[in-house]
């Protein structure tokens, strides 16, 4: 059986480590490095006490006897802090170089709005020559004098139907009076000259309305007006006794008609 010195526990002959804290039993000599076996309280090589190997156990290699592996866990430690540092180094750096960049493009963007902006917009007058003023002053006349001629035919159309207007008015009164004369209400008794005289100016077109038109249908309006005027006299005629005016009171109806139809016609009435 071996005992290992370490804990005190009894291993199987032959054992390498202990089962119970894994010690080794082939322990190495910390001063000359040859190879410790079995039991022994020296090194046999170099006389080195076994038990005095810096305080450690027998048949136990201390941890902090291993320089390698302390400068191995600095070094890694050293290395993962300069690689954070650099990490933040850059990161730092490259926001900066973020915010230049912005800064520039910001400014960039101010200037050209800005220089737009104060920059006059200058405009280059289009010459003008007399011709070209002739030609505009030209064409004002012209369209001045397209617009009088467009309102003086509307009020001679207006002037027009006035007159018309009129004589359809005297058509009524021509027409109440050949009623009067077949219903008896007026008699050849009543046919006298100042009665004629009131009947006849009845039918006389005023003045006012003859002084709008043009000449030409101021003279087709009197024309027409002297035929109504003409079967008003008929009438009393009729009534004195001369039949026959009856009969040319109704021919000067049907040329009166006939004229203004054709006077209408003419004048888009």
């Amino acid at each position: 059986m071996k005992v290992c010195t370490n804990c005190q526990t009894s291993n199987e002959e032959g054992s390498k480590f202990c089962n119970s804290c894994g010690s080794t039993f082939n322990d190495i000599c910390s001063k000359c490095g040859e190879s410790i076996e079995g039991m022994t309280k020296f090194c046999r090589h170099c006389g080195t006490p076994i038990g005095g190997q810096a305080g450690a156990p027998v048949g136990v290699q201390p941890v902090s006897a291993q320089p390698n592996q302390q400068q191995h866990m600095g070094q890694q430690q050293v290395a993962y802090s300069n690689g954070n540092q650099g990490k933040d180094d850059f990161y730092k750096t490259l926001k900066w170089i973020v915010i230049a960049f912005a800064v520039v493009i910001l400014g960039i963007v101010g200037w050209y709005f800005t220089s737009n902006d104060s920059k006059p917009v200058v405009t280059k007058a289009p010459e003008v020559t007399t011709e070209d003023t002739k030609a505009k002053e030209a064409e004002k006349e012209k369209a001045k004098a397209a617009e009088a001629q467009k309102l003086q035919a509307q009020m001679t159309k207006e002037a027009q139907q006035a007159a018309v207007n009129r004589l359809m008015e005297f058509e009524s009164v021509l027409k109440s009076m050949a009623d009067d004369i077949n219903g008896g209400s007026i008699t050849s008794g009543m046919a006298t000259q100042s009665f004629r005289s009131s009947k006849v100016q009845q039918v006389t077109i005023d003045s006012e309305t003859m002084n709008r038109l043009d000449p030409t249908s101021r003279s087709a309006i009197q024309d027409m007006n002297n035929l109504q005027k003409e079967r008003m006299n008929a009438m009393f005629d009729g009534l004195r006794g001369y039949q026959y005016r009856y009969a040319e009171g109704g021919k000067m109806y049907d040329l009166f008609y006939s004229k203004l139809d054709e006077f209408k016609s003419a004048r888009g009435l």
